[in-house]
């Protein structure tokens, strides 16, 4: 006798919530329903994430592919390979901040010193850092 179960699973979020085109960033992707399957997968507009693991059923990791464009996309899951969550995150991929100039060019050895720094892809964001 066949069987089939109903599985109710759906994306809340994800963070961060922006990210490289190069890809390669670590994504977790918080929802409901999740589930341990060799199925489970995300999906960035449609393209699937290399590696998954699961944390929990509220919460899993996705690698981030690869993308061409600087735009948002919707982030969806699968838990098995064929219904994808009909709600979904977005994701922003940005273009690589580049820096043109640091001034002043050195400083207190203790640190403290506030820099400006000058270039352009720099994004609004608490992540921002110099490092």
């Amino acid at each position: 006798m066949a069987t089939f179960r109903y599985a109710d699973f759906g994306v809340s979020s994800v963070s961060p919530n922006f990210g490289p085109l190069a890809g390669n960033s670590e994504i977790t992707v918080s929802g409901y329903g999740f589930e341990d399957s060799v199925y489970l997968k995300c999906s960035f507009n449609g393209v699937a994430s290399d590696s998954v693991t699961l944390v929990s059923d509220t919460e899993i990791k996705c690698s981030l592919p690869p993308h061409s464009t600087a735009e948002l996309v919707k982030v969806d899951v699968t838990i098995n390979g064929n219904d994808h969550t009909t709600n979904s995150a977005q994701f922003q991929y940005l273009a690589e901040a580049v820096t043109t100039s640091i001034s002043p060019s050195s400083g207190n050895f203790q640190g403290g010193t506030r820099l400006l720094v000058s270039g352009f892809n720099f994004v609004d964001s608490d992540a921002l850092a110099c490092r």
